[in-house]
């Protein structure tokens, strides 16, 4: 029998962000109560932030399994379907290496489902073209949908995009000329922002505002900061379109959005929000170009698409605005019934001057032997390559390992206390400390113990 959503997922929410806690919800709580029914969509942003995550399979199987009850009693809304094949389809949670969601997955929830309906069939379309395989089923899904909804404009254009996207270009071409026939046409991609009490329309690649000139140009400036300093390349996977790839990323370049955010950089000052209206779907290569934006702008920005809410800003903004801020890195190791304490690139420390020799012998070493290379990803800092991997070195983890390592003997373990997360990097660096120098190491950050032992970690790798 399906197991349905447990309880307390509704009672509090945050708590689904902490995955232990869901699969450990999923396996002891009481089923979800009927009248918790119109709390469900409430859930949807939450579970698919897990999902990227950790890729909770169980947490999955339990959500999805409540929609595939035949339960008479109760009557889920139509529109509550559609999210769950999204999830379920998400390239996002496969691309953590889980199998949390995938097309599969929304396959066996589709045809489970005791009715289907026009938010279903379209959202198992979307499905198909986000993974970009559009199998038997996208057809058929296609089909049906023109034949619930043949006058809406945007079936069409989905279906289009069904069959671009497997590179059938005669298939789109019989859809465009149907589409022609029925007397239909696309939306064109508009978005609008309000400045000085005037509202500014954008086209896609449009030439016609006074200040054309001005807005490509701080385009072409903002494009260029992004793909130096935070690695952007436009994905060309997007433009749905029978176009050479120079072509494609001209497309994507001149996205109504863009050139309305361009606008706003131009003439929005910085700390006041940029407010965008777009009468289509944001797509994936303007979503990351907006995160980027967001972050090594330092400007905020709310979108509002035929969706839903965007809204993109920079932590440290936010933190800034609000008077808060962040905890010093700190962590603690206890030697000879005293408590040492070591910030992050700490210089203070009593013995800094071995500690951070012997740091840089344990790094040479794990370098030479164990193929280590530090991952600057885990930096989220405007900084070049070189100032990210001193960042690393400097964790405050690294340097209680090498006081650790100095001055417990071999075969006692060391323990050590940090007040926040230990990050990918040093995670990587704790499993070939204790492989290759033969450390137990046991580390007890904001989230949970790690167990380093012999090159593996008690967390399985999720940290």
């Amino acid at each position: 029998m399906a197991t349905s959503i447990p309880h307390c997922y509704f009672h509090n929410t945050s708590s689904i962000l902490k995955p232990h806690l869901v699969l450990e919800a999923t396996r002891t709580n009481p089923p979800l109560k009927i009248p918790e029914l119109p709390r469900i969509p409430r859930l949807i942003p939450s579970l698919k932030y897990v999902c990227k995550q950790g890729g909770l399979r169980e947490a999955f199987q339990s959500f999805s399994g409540f929609f595939t009850q035949h339960n008479p009693l109760i009557s889920i809304p139509e529109e509550a379907y559609a999210p769950v094949l999204e999830l379920c389809a998400s390239n996002e949670a496969l691309s953590q290496g889980q199998q949390c969601g995938s097309i599969v997955n929304a396959e066996k929830l589709f045809v489970k489902m005791p009715q289907r309906t026009i938010f279903t069939w379209n959202a198992m379309i979307g499905a198909y073209v986000s993974n970009g395989e559009p199998l038997e089923l996208g057809e058929i899904a296609a089909n049906k949908l023109l034949e619930l909804d043949p006058d809406n404009p945007g079936n069409y254009v989905l279906i289009s995009n069904v069959f671009a996207a497997s590179r059938r270009w005669k298939d789109v071409k019989g859809v465009r000329l149907r589409m022609k026939g029925s007397g239909l046409k696309k939306n064109p991609g508009c978005s609008w922002i309000e400045i000085g009490n005037k509202v500014h329309t954008f086209m896609a690649r449009d030439k016609s505002h006074p200040e054309s000139n001005e807005i490509y140009r701080k385009l072409a400036e903002i494009t260029r900061k992004l793909e130096r300093e935070g690695g952007y390349v436009a994905q060309t996977r997007f433009v749905l379109h029978n176009a050479d790839e120079k072509h494609k990323v001209e497309m994507l370049y001149g996205h109504s959005e863009r050139l309305a955010i361009a606008y706003g950089v131009l003439k929005i000052p910085k700390g006041t929000p940029i407010r965008i209206t777009k009468n289509l779907r944001v797509c994936g290569d303007c979503h990351s170009f907006c995160k980027l934006v967001s972050k090594l702008l330092e400007r905020e920005l709310v979108i509002r698409d035929a969706n839903r809410f965007h809204h993109f800003e920079e932590v440290r903004l936010r933190m800034k605005g609000s008077g808060l801020k962040k905890n010093p890195k700190c962590s603690w190791i206890e030697i000879g019934n005293k408590v040492h304490t070591s910030m992050a690139r700490d210089k203070y420390l009593p013995e800094s001057n071995e500690i951070y020799r012997k740091l840089a012998e344990i790094i040479r070493n794990l370098e030479r032997e164990g193929g280590y290379e530090a991952q600057t990803r885990f930096v989220l800092h405007n900084a070049d390559k070189k100032e990210k991997i001193e960042m690393l070195y400097g964790h405050s983890e690294r340097l209680a390992i090498a006081y650790g390592v100095l001055k417990i003997p071999k075969g006692t373990p060391i323990r050590i206390t940090k007040n926040l997360r230990v990050c990918g990097d040093c995670h990587s660096f704790c499993k070939l400390v204790s492989k290759l120098l033969e450390r137990e190491l046991v580390v007890r950050d904001v989230n949970r113990f790690h167990h380093f032992e012999g090159g593996l970690c008690s967390c399985g790798d999720f940290w």
